[in-house]
């Protein structure tokens, strides 16, 4: 374990590891996840709590459960991440794809050649079309 962990996750690492009640050591496991932390720590966390959610002779149902939820919120966690990036990569993309219609839409102005010609963006708009940002550059 690393010297770098602090008196509070120390004794919350503890507080797990102990002959406390188990209602207790699920206190403390959630709050080591529920705060940030090193990867080494959730690890110890999530060891905890599939120890709990695989007792299925001696553990009771309520404390199985309650570690099979805080076991699966940090399972989710790192999803809930992924898809709000592929989202965000997404909403992006038709924002610069915005902009690329409007920096062509521009020069046809300048060139005097607005209204434009019939289909004059349906590259941009097409599925096929690679976004790229304005650091990227294509005009």
């Amino acid at each position: 374990m690393t010297s770098a962990i602090s008196p509070s996750i120390r004794a919350l690492i503890d507080i797990m590891g102990s002959a406390a009640s188990v209602r207790h050591r699920l206190d403390a496991s959630e709050t080591l996840l529920t705060f940030e932390t090193t990867p080494e720590v959730v690890e110890i966390a999530k060891g905890f709590l599939t120890s709990v959610v695989e007792n299925r002779e001696g553990g009771r149902t309520d404390y199985r459960l309650r570690a099979s939820a805080l076991l699966r919120r940090a399972e989710a966690r790192r999803i809930a991440a992924q898809s709000i990036r592929s989202v965000e990569t997404s909403r992006w993309n038709e924002t610069w794809r915005a902009l690329a219609i409007g920096k062509r839409r521009l020069r046809l102005v300048k060139e005097g050649l607005w209204p434009p010609p019939k289909n004059w963006c349906d590259d941009i708009q097409s599925d096929d079309y690679i976004v790229l940002r304005p650091s990227e550059g294509r005009d």
